[in-house]
């Protein structure tokens, strides 16, 4: 796959999930803090890519391709166009810190 930045035109944002504390140190609960965003090349998997995405068959999956950030992991969100993915598998492409590739399923979906 050959990208350019050109084919960066979605703008998607990144959270991280934080447990909420009181002034007690005891956990009460949780919270997503948005920490960053991004252009992206934003495409639906399909055919057998889709099909073997992790077993999410049933699942909403995209895939969106970034420039290289150091900063995400399987534990961040994204959200694009108002609805929120779980990144299951991260893939940084030809391993030159260029770009990389989200694969992500609808939370809740």
């Amino acid at each position: 796959m050959n990208i350019t930045i050109n084919d960066l035109n979605q703008r998607i944002s990144f959270a991280e999930e934080r447990t909420l504390v009181d002034e007690y140190g005891t956990p009460y609960g949780k919270e997503y803090v948005e920490f960053g965003s991004a252009w992206a090349h934003v495409s639906n998997l399909h055919g057998d890519e889709y099909y073997s995405a992790l077993g999410l068959s049933l699942e909403k999956e995209l895939k969106f391709t970034i420039r290289y950030r150091d900063d995400i992991s399987e534990d961040t969100a994204i959200t694009f166009r108002d609805n929120v993915y779980n990144i299951t598998f991260i893939d940084n492409i030809r391993y030159r810190n260029r770009f990389m590739e989200l694969r992500a399923s609808l939370r809740g979906g």
